[in-house]
């Protein structure tokens, strides 16, 4: 099984976090990103946070943070978190 994600498709910028879509890859299945899918990915010492706002469909949109606090970066880079100058 092959976890993606496309910077590009439904990206979002939350409290200086970067979201975007994450697809899991099966036998040239494409379906939105699962627990399993999830759970794969900690085992390269990464975490993935849901964007989930209350009234709204779920998008599959994700960000990752990884073990060594590095984070998602808006093109898609791990890189290390940086204050948002938006919100200081």
């Amino acid at each position: 099984m092959e976890v993606r994600f496309d910077i590009n498709e439904r990206k979002t910028t939350l409290i200086g976090q970067h979201y975007c879509m994450f697809l899991v890859s099966s036998d040239d299945r494409k379906m939105s990103a699962t627990l399993n899918a999830m759970q794969e990915l900690t085992n390269i010492g990464a975490i993935l946070l849901p964007l989930i706002r209350p009234g709204e469909t779920f998008n599959s949109q994700f960000t990752i943070i990884y073990s060594d606090w590095h984070v998602l970066g808006s093109n898609g880079s791990k890189r290390l978190p940086t204050i948002d100058p938006v919100l200081f």
